[in-house]
């Protein structure tokens, strides 16, 4: 028997031996399996690189660009203009922070028409004209 290293193979080598295990238009479900497995393997890769990403603190640009949705060229062009905190430990390579790379996302947020609003009425109950009159209403 040949020894694999799943238990996919196994299965695999039983169908295709020619032992009362085989089963009529098994080729297709093999090779409906065999993708299967692959896609499986695959999306298990992904979620092991994004389980040490989300666990690392200093980030390489490859895996910057992946944390914040961003190209790797638009990364590059901030990094030459000096517009994103980042580290050249050895001259070449590139590292961020994760704390600093998200506090540099979170930059100047725009608020919402409702924030606005709010902080007009604000200003506009709280503040007095050069003449001790409040803003924008009549005068008592």
């Amino acid at each position: 028997m040949i020894y694999c290293q799943s238990l996919f193979c196994f299965i695999l080598h039983i169908f295709a031996s020619g032992n009362r295990w085989r089963v009529p238009g098994s080729s297709l479900n093999i090779i409906k399996l065999v993708k299967m497995e692959e896609k499986i393997i695959e999306q298990l890769n992904r979620i092991e690189r994004y389980s040490i990403i989300a666990a690392k603190t200093m980030l390489t640009l490859d895996e910057a660009a992946m944390v914040t949705g961003l190209s790797k060229s638009w990364l590059y062009k901030r990094i030459s203009e000096h517009e994103i905190p980042h580290y050249k430990p050895n001259g070449k390579i590139i590292y961020f922070n994760r704390s600093e790379l998200e506090a540099w996302m979170k930059q100047n947020r725009i608020g919402t028409a409702q924030e606005a609003e709010l902080a007009a009425n604000t200003y506009m109950v709280n503040n007095t004209g050069a003449n001790g009159h409040k803003k924008g209403g009549k005068r008592p």
